[in-house]
C-alpha cells in the first residue's frame, strides 16, 4: 500500500545518537551537522567478461538536503533523509583519495550520478567535513563518534568470573605474634624488618603525670610563681 500524499518535512533529525541538520538550516549556524554517511553492500565484476561478481562493503558521503516522513495508513511512518553523494566510485584521484597521512578525503565539485538519493534515517552516521588548505575543492572527512559513547577496544562481560590459582600450603607463626603465609610457586622477597613494620619496633614513652578522678579532697597545682593554689571540691 502506498504511502499518504501528506509528508512531513524537517529541517533537524536526531537517529542512531547523532544530531543531523540539512544543509540550508546549517548556513544559520557555526557548527556543522549536515555531513552524512552510509556503508552499503554492493557487488562488482572485475572485468566486462567476469560472469562472477565480488560483494564488498563501499562507504559512501553526502551531505544531507532533506529529511522527509513518509506517513501509512495504520499510524506507521517512515523518515527518508535525502542527500547529495559524493563520487566515491571514481578512486583514481578525482572523487575521492586518500592522503599521505591516511585520512580520506572527497571531492566537492563531484558529485555521484545516480538515481537514488534517499536513505533510511536508521541506515545514516554522522560524518564532520574539513577543507583542505592547499585545494579547497577536497575535503578531509572525520567521522563522529555517537554521543555519551565510547569506543572501547573489547568486550568483558560483567558476568565473567576471574579464577585466582593461588598456591598457599604453609603459615607461619612468628615469635613477634605475624603470622606470615608461604607461596612455593614464586620465589621470596626479603624485606627489612625496620621498614616494613617501623611502629613495632618503637619503644613507646611512659607518661608519669598523675590524672586524679576527682575522689580525692584537695587538689595542688602550681601556677609557676611558687605560690600554692588550693581549690577545694566542696566535700569538706
Amino acid at each position: 500500500m502506498p504511502p499518504l500524499r501528506a509528508v512531513m518535512c524537517f529541517k533537524g533529525y536526531i537517529v542512531n545518537g547523532f544530531r543531523f541538520h540539512t544543509k540550508d538550516r546549517e548556513r544559520q549556524r557555526k557548527t556543522q551537522n549536515s555531513g552524512v554517511f552510509l556503508t552499503a553492500e554492493i557487488s562488482s565484476f572485475a572485468s566486462e567478461r567476469d560472469s562472477s561478481p565480488m560483494t564488498g562493503n563501499v562507504g559512501y558521503y553526502g551531505i544531507l538536503n532533506d529529511v522527509m516522513e513518509l506517513q501509512y495508513i495504520g499510524g506507521n511512518q517512515i523518515v527518508l533523509f535525502k542527500c547529495d553523494w559524493w563520487d566515491v566510485m571514481n578512486r583514481g584521484g578525482k572523487g575521492i583519495k586518500q592522503d599521505e597521512y591516511g585520512f580520506t578525503c572527497v571531492n566537492f565539485t563531484r558529485t555521484l550520478n545516480t538515481n537514488e538519493p534517499f536513505i533510511l534515517s536508521n541506515q545514516a552516521q554522522e560524518d564532520f567535513y574539513v577543507q583542505d588548505t592547499i585545494d579547497s575543492n577536497w575535503h578531509v572527512t572525520i567521522k563522529i563518534q555517537t554521543r555519551d559513547l565510547y569506543d572501547m577496544e573489547s568486550e568483558v562481560d560483567s558476568c565473567q568470573q576471574i579464577e585466582l590459582d593461588l598456591h598457599i600450603t604453609d603459615m607461619v607463626d612468628t615469635n613477634d605474634g605475624v603470622i606470615t603465609w608461604n607461596r612455593p610457586d614464586i620465589e621470596g622477597v626479603v624485606l627489612d624488618a625496620n621498614i616494613v613494620l617501623p611502629h613495632q619496633t618503637q619503644e613507646h614513652e611512659v607518661d608519669d603525670t598523675f590524672i586524679d578522678d576527682g575522689e580525692g579532697d584537695d587538689t595542688s597545682t602550681d601556677d609557676g610563681d611558687g605560690d600554692d593554689i588550693s581549690i577545694d571540691d566542696g566535700d569538706d
